[in-house]
């Protein structure tokens, strides 16, 4: 008979999708908690990394670089690298559309894409999730099913 795989949660361990400039993770860090970030905008990631380096050099901190997608992590992924507004970053055709309509620009960049079923699988179930990657936030909650 084949064993289901365990699901609980890990108490310890939080998921920042959408680190952005890591107000959230430096938060998270600070209460106590082990952060798995992810990014896509590889500026917003090297901040991250420069910023957090001494809980990335003590384990606390892991920042996946790249667009979480439900693809294969061998393609890469073309990225809105919003000109404007460094929150509004997206994968997402009608995201990048909507914002420029409202005033700003896009830069169209290749980054390296995230399967987030494979780092669940990897990292573990989180004791929380805060997801905030303009337009793809449904691929996170689809993995944890």
């Amino acid at each position: 008979m084949k064993q289901k795989k365990t699901t609980l949660k890990d108490q310890n361990l939080i998921y920042d999708v959408g680190l952005h400039q890591g107000q959230d993770t430096d938060y998270y860090l600070k209460k106590g908690f082990r952060v798995i970030a992810f990014e896509a905008n590889p500026e917003n990631a090297e901040f991250c990394r420069n910023k957090f380096a001494e809980a990335i050099a003590n384990g606390r901190l892991t920042i996946i670089e790249g667009a979480i997608t439900d693809k294969d992590s061998s393609h890469k992924v073309r990225f809105y690298r919003n000109l404007s507004s460094s929150l509004w970053g997206s994968t997402c055709d009608e995201w990048a559309f909507r914002n420029e309509v409202m005033g700003t620009q896009n830069e169209i960049i290749e980054v390296d894409a995230v399967n987030f079923v494979e780092c669940v699988e990897k990292f573990g179930i989180p004791f929380y999730l805060k997801a905030d990657i303009v337009g793809s936030e449904t691929v996170c909650l689809k993995a944890l099913l």
